[in-house]
């Protein structure tokens, strides 16, 4: 039968490594590609788009590696985006409270 691979936590490291270098790639190079020039006013395909297919690059990793399908991938991608904001609130707390007293 099909014999199921379980995702691994280099999986994820994987995922967070590629998904960040096309990210960037998508967010540096993509808004200095000229769309349209009127007049020598240049519109750019700006990075709306580069964010745009940097999700889709994040949904395309995440269903490869964790072997699911859109509905899947949309549902960790969320999990991993609410993780980020809890930790990172908490994070912020910590460091805040300790400057607040002492200043």
């Amino acid at each position: 039968m099909w014999e199921e691979k379980k995702a691994r936590f280099l999986d994820a490291f994987v995922i967070a490594l590629l998904g960040t270098v096309v990210s960037t790639f998508f967010m540096v190079f993509l808004p200095e590609i000229p769309l349209l020039e009127f007049d020598g006013i240049g519109i750019t395909v700006g990075a709306g788009l580069g964010l745009i297919l940097s999700f889709i690059s994040y949904l395309l990793l995440i269903r490869y590696y964790y072997e699911t399908g859109w509905i899947g991938a949309l549902a960790v991608a969320i999990v991993a985006v609410l993780m980020f904001v809890v930790f990172t609130a908490i994070l912020a707390a910590v460091l805040v409270i300790p400057f607040l007293l002492f200043t």
